[in-house]
């Protein structure tokens, strides 16, 4: 027979830490994944690891799916946010003479809830960072019901299955993640066509490539930034650097990390590399001298860990390449690489949240990218970015990430009736960002790359026997119309038989660098 508990009611405050975990050495335990280092040790990290695997089961391609799409988002139904999750042998068993029945009963429910929320805030974090081109997946929650029976004097508490409902801000998963997907692949293709990537190219000429290309297509959302509340969450996924609509190309820091984590992976597993990139958050240094929120990227690249930050590249004199493969004592904008880059060792600033081992750094810079970085150190060196590139100067630090949290507390319900108890926990990541804002200055004779500028849109052209396709376009820098000859130059190719020719627009004087364009051949 099954015996009822009386009615009672239990509220378990969740406080916030209001200080992150900061170091600038960790450990070199980091292998592949953060999903790795979910171990199993315990019953909360053993939770952890099942319910890790549970989201890359329902949400993430695999090998066995299809090479083009592994480690992409799976299209998915509303339905398909609620995942069961099976527990093995989650069953205590006392005496009903042991003490007060409810006491017990309710002690062993608290305890399981609090190792279910330290599960779910370290797989989700695991998980959100290994996997970013699941833009979507923005909080999570869990549910659990605990049966009780009781035979004689002997009472046992059983809980089968855990159910956690994925939250998300896009209303758009049953379509969507298929097109993000073919644009991803089809980015890795446009970057290997347009930076004549090969078999035979390095790792740091592919890495340049991915650098590159995120600098290129995405630009800083400051008043997103600034907004003080969540008010794009595109703007804080991969989502924006692949979407059809251009103009969700305006990004914080975590678009940028995100996307370029994607790209980044990608292109190791085009080209069978073992390089690996990870997303970092933690504080970097503002334009004030104080310590802001930010998220970047690190990079195992030849056996040692550096520092990458395309957020911090993209500046408005051009690409820059002072975050490219920095070690701790490379050059920054504010000092040296260690001093303006702190990571932390978690993800959210909840006390429930995991603290992962993050790999140190090399402390020098990349050697086989010496020459990519010089041209920006020396402009460093020569003052010409100082006058040009400055750090944020706001005092407000958004707390911002794919999931968001209060800044003070949060509060879970444990109410168990008669023989049900139900525990929801909210994961919550306050991972944020900052930038630099990109001014220009007069009286210098840095170039702009052309990669910048806007080309109008091109029709479609109509083959005709025995001639090139040469489509007219204009482009423009900030509203203003370039002048072909003055300011670029053009190059054609691809453009004799059916299907997407090729348009190099080569910078000219006040310009440098080259933007490429496709266009229609029917």
């Amino acid at each position: 027979m099954k015996r009822e508990f009386k009615k009672f009611y239990m509220i378990l405050i969740m406080c916030f830490a209001m200080l992150i975990n900061m170091s600038v050495v960790y450990g070199a335990g980091y292998d592949k994944s953060f999903g790795q280092q979910l171990d199993g040790k315990d019953r909360a990290s053993g939770y952890s690891v099942l319910f890790y695997n549970a989201f890359k089961d329902a949400y993430v391609y695999s090998e066995n799916d299809g090479t083009d799409y592994a480690g992409l988002s799976k299209v998915i139904t509303n339905d398909q946010l609620t995942l069961r999750i099976p527990l093995q042998d989650c069953t205590y068993s006392f005496k009903a003479t042991d003490g007060d029945f409810n006491q017990i009963a309710q002690d062993w429910v608290n305890n399981l809830s609090e190792d279910v929320t330290k599960a779910l805030f370290a797989s989700v974090d695991a998980f959100v960072n290994d996997y970013p081109a699941v833009y979507w997946f923005d909080t999570a929650k869990n549910d659990f019901t605990c049966e009780v029976l009781s035979q004689g004097n002997n009472i046992t508490l059983t809980v089968n299955e855990i159910v956690i409902t994925v939250g998300t801000s896009f209303d758009h998963l049953s379509s969507a993640p298929r097109k993000i997907n073919a644009n991803i692949i089809n980015a890795v293709q446009k970057i290997v066509d347009d930076y004549g990537l090969t078999d035979n190219s390095t790792d740091v000429e592919i890495l340049k490539a991915a650098h590159d290309y995120v600098v290129t297509e995405l630009s800083y959302n400051h008043d997103e930034a600034n907004a003080g509340s969540k008010t794009l969450p595109y703007a804080y996924t991969s989502y924006g650097l692949f979407s059809d609509d251009t103009n969700l190309r305006s990004v914080v820091c975590e678009g940028y990390a995100e996307g370029f984590k994607v790209i980044a992976d990608k292109l190791a597993q085009r080209f069978g590399r073992d390089f690996q990139t990870i997303i970092v958050s933690g504080k970097a240094l503002n334009g004030n001298g104080n310590f802001e929120n930010h998220e970047w990227n690190q990079v195992k690249i030849d056996g040692k860990w550096y520092g990458m930050d395309v957020t911090w590249d993209d500046q408005s004199i051009g690409i820059m390449y002072i975050y490219f493969l920095s070690g701790n004592d490379s050059i920054g904008y504010k000092g040296l690489y260690k001093d303006d880059h702190l990571v932390s060792r978690t993800f959210t600033n909840h006390k429930y949240a995991k603290s992962f081992m993050i790999p140190s750094i090399s402390d020098d810079s990349c050697e086989l990218a010496a020459s990519i970085r010089l041209t920006s150190e020396n402009l460093l060196n020569q003052g010409i970015v100082h006058a040009t590139v400055t750090l944020p100067t706001t005092q407000d630090t958004q707390s911002s990430s794919r999931q968001q949290a209060s800044n003070d507390s949060s509060a879970s319900n444990v109410t168990q009736t008669n023989t049900t108890t139900e525990n929801t926990n909210t994961v919550a990541n306050t991972v944020a960002k900052t930038n630099t804002t990109k001014t220009s200055t007069k009286n210098t004779t840095v170039k702009v790359t052309i990669s910048k500028a806007k080309v109008s849109k091109i029709k479609a052209q109509k083959l005709k026997k025995g001639k090139a396709c040469k489509p007219s376009f204009t482009v423009k820098y900030k509203g203003k119309k370039l002048k072909k000859g003055k300011d670029y130059t053009v190059k054609y190719s691809k453009n004799k038989k059916k299907g997407k020719g090729k348009i190099q627009i080569i910078g000219k004087g006040s310009f440098s660098g080259r933007k490429i364009v496709y266009f229609t051949i029917k």
